[in-house]
């Protein structure tokens, strides 16, 4: 995360947390942050400081490592795939010209006779190729097979970053 994205989640924090009314600028913050100081430091408020910054500390750490926070229920070869789909489309719905002169669809970028060839068995047609779900499931049946060669650049970023798609 860029620098301004921190400071505007600090200064939102420090809306939530010290200051009751909004503030626009950052000298107010400083201001009313050290006026409030006073207030926290009281024996009697110990307990409401030390929670506040364990509040701070959590939730910084959350901003730090989504993809651990979203991602408990994958394995090694869900992550695998997942760059692979970043490398190929970054999440997004595609459709894309190859150098082949041919159109690849979806997150995962598969062509029309890939996905029918290899998406007999999750009930592939032309209608769902977009379906981001089922390109999830033929990808990996396909990796399992070991054809990381259908995704020639991106397989080899991911290989790069991650080593080679889990053979367990």
């Amino acid at each position: 995360m860029g620098i301004s994205v921190w400071i505007g989640v600090w200064r939102d924090i420090i809306k939530v947390f010290l200051v009751k009314r909004p503030i626009r600028h950052p000298a107010q913050i400083a201001s009313r942050f050290l006026r409030r100081r006073e207030y926290l430091q009281s024996p009697k408020n110990w307990l409401i400081k030390k929670y506040i910054v364990w509040v701070l500390i959590v939730f910084a750490f959350a901003l730090s490592f989504p993809v651990l926070a979203l991602s408990w229920d994958q394995d090694a070869k869900d992550v695998w795939i997942n760059d692979l789909a970043f490398c190929e489309s970054q999440y997004r719905d595609v459709t894309v010209l190859d150098t082949n002169d041919k159109y690849s669809y979806g997150v995962l970028q598969f062509q029309m006779g890939t996905w029918l060839a290899y998406g007999k068995a999750f009930g592939a047609t032309a209608d769902n190729i977009h379906e981001s779900m089922i390109q999830h499931a033929v990808a990996r049946s396909m990796l399992d097979a070991g054809l990381e060669s259908q995704w020639k650049t991106c397989s080899a970023k991911v290989t790069k970053q991650y080593g080679a798609y889990p053979s367990w």
